[in-house]
């Protein structure tokens, strides 16, 4: 089932283009300050009890699952604002958690490869309903596969962060160096989960595709693409797809627990090629706020490209929390975003166009297991959801 939904919003630069440095000045002016005339900026803040009960809850998810460090942010127009970094950066050297760290964003990476691929065709330059096979015709089924369903986790290719394999190589090898190519191979050398349209499967395949696409019809790195398309373009100065293990500038470190000594192991030192455009990017809690909404207001496709973003299906179990997933973005009972985990890291990026509110958190130690990983960051999402406007998160097993 398809469920189709566009999200109104008026694009801030296009309402900056039509003002006076002077009138925006004094915009600018009155959002930093609220109705005071001095120059420190002012930040409204919760009640002290809204405070004290989202504290609360991470400290409980801290403890509960033995988090090295999150770094949480909520922004709530007319409301309040509040950021909080608990714990480590680095266990080794003691070094304290910032909230304007960088993390690796996991999964939280394929809305902005999505909204790529939305873009060209925005441009002309593909069509959501181009099949595979145009590009790719060496995948099975790629004549039934389109663009659109790569994006939307229908096409039913087995997802190569499932092979065990691949699975061991990232743990115990963590600078292995992987082609695009290599990881479609991992993928396509299973069976499918299902035939192209018909269910749904999360599939890290699905999105290597499609940067490799995005390549092809641009004749760009999709690195390039990304920075002039949308880095550049909303000022994300701490976001960048890396090619390679590095971190460049001040980061946390992630870390996972050995599946069989239990003991915790530093792997922030993995060569990004293995998740490459389904899961690489670097960002800042700061540079996902501007993201989020961005993305859930469609500030960069135009009105028919967002639209097709956001023509949802239905994801199987998702009822019980009313989950559905569009092109590369997940809808959690009217928030919109994104969360993601692989080893190191865990995130969770989340906008309520509604109330124009964002939800955003940030853990660097990876869930305890890869096929059936606990996604801490989307359970705090959820209870910080439900204590700000009740009913909008979703209970938590």
């Amino acid at each position: 089932m398809t469920v189709s939904r566009a999200t109104a919003s008026t694009s801030a630069r296009a309402l900056a283009r039509t003002l006076t440095p002077l009138a925006l000045s004094a915009i600018l002016l009155v959002t930093l300050t609220g109705t005071s005339c001095g120059t420190t900026p002012f930040v409204k803040s919760f009640p002290a009890e809204t405070r004290k009960q989202m504290e609360q809850v991470v400290d409980a998810k801290v403890d509960a699952y033995h988090l090295p460090g999150i770094v949480v942010g909520v922004w709530v127009p007319g409301r309040g604002t509040w950021i909080i970094a608990r714990g480590k950066a680095d266990l080794e050297t003691g070094k304290k958690l910032k909230s304007t760290m960088k993390f690796r964003i996991t999964g939280t990476t394929k809305p902005f490869t999505s909204t790529l691929l939305v873009m060209l065709d925005d441009e002309g330059k593909l069509s959501l309903d181009d099949k595979l096979s145009m590009y790719f015709p060496e995948v099975p089924g790629s004549k039934n596969i389109s663009i659109r369903r790569l994006l939307n986790h229908t096409s039913g290719l087995f997802d190569y962060e499932e092979d065990d394999t691949f699975d061991r190589t990232v743990r115990t090898k963590p600078l292995t160096r992987w082609t695009p190519e290599q990881l479609v191979g991992i993928g396509i050398s299973h069976p499918p989960y299902f035939s192209p349209g018909a269910g749904f499967h999360y599939s890290n395949t699905n999105y290597i595709l499609a940067g490799l696409i995005a390549e092809k019809v641009t004749g760009n790195t999709a690195v390039r693409e990304m920075n002039k398309r949308m880095f550049n373009e909303l000022g994300l100065q701490d976001t960048s797809l890396p090619d390679g293990p590095d971190i460049v500038g001040d980061y946390s470190h992630g870390y996972y627990n050995d599946f069989s000594s239990g003991a915790l192991v530093d792997i922030t030192n993995t060569d990004q090629s293995s998740y490459w455009t389904a899961g690489a990017i670097i960002s800042s809690l700061e540079d996902l706020h501007v993201w989020s909404k961005a993305l859930a207001d469609g500030q960069l496709l135009s009105s028919k490209g967002h639209d097709e973003q956001m023509t949802f299906v239905t994801v199987p179990g998702g009822e019980a929390h009313g989950e559905m997933y569009g092109l590369g973005v997940s809808d959690l009972k009217g928030w919109l975003g994104h969360n993601g985990a692989n080893y190191g890291y865990n995130s969770a990026m989340y906008h309520l166009p509604s109330k124009d509110a964002t939800i955003i958190v940030l853990a660097n130690k990876f869930p305890p297991a890869l096929k059936d990983p606990v996604a801490y960051a989307r359970e705090i999402f959820a209870d910080l959801a439900n204590i700000l406007f009740p009913g909008t998160g979703f209970p938590n097993e």
